[in-house]
């Protein structure tokens, strides 16, 4: 899914980066790869978020004054539930199938 999919589905504001960007799923600042989305809710997390591998940063709005170059950053006023919200979006849940007759 594209992370202008992303905003246009959750809200939010796009402030640095590409809506074209490719989103490959969710993950904590610590294991995030260039090609994930994590979120912060406050100056530390978002620090280690900012510093990480991830491509993308949900954070709410204000909370930085300057934004690094190389990531997508998108501002929200509710990033932790912003991000579980994504998350579900780009891994919905499986159906069960039932039991199986025999």
């Amino acid at each position: 899914m594209k992370l202008g999919e992303l905003v246009k589905a959750l809200g939010g504001k796009l402030v640095l980066g590409s809506a074209a960007w490719v989103v490959g799923g969710v993950n904590s600042s610590a294991d995030a790869t260039v090609t994930e989305l994590v979120f912060a809710e406050d100056e530390d997390a978002a620090s280690k978020a900012l510093g990480s591998k991830a491509g993308a940063v949900v954070l709410r709005r204000g909370l930085i004054d300057f934004y690094p170059q190389g990531k997508c950053i998108i501002e929200v006023a509710q990033p932790r539930l912003w991000f579980v919200r994504a998350a579900r979006l780009l891994m919905p849940v499986l159906p069960v199938g039932g039991v199986f007759p025999s």
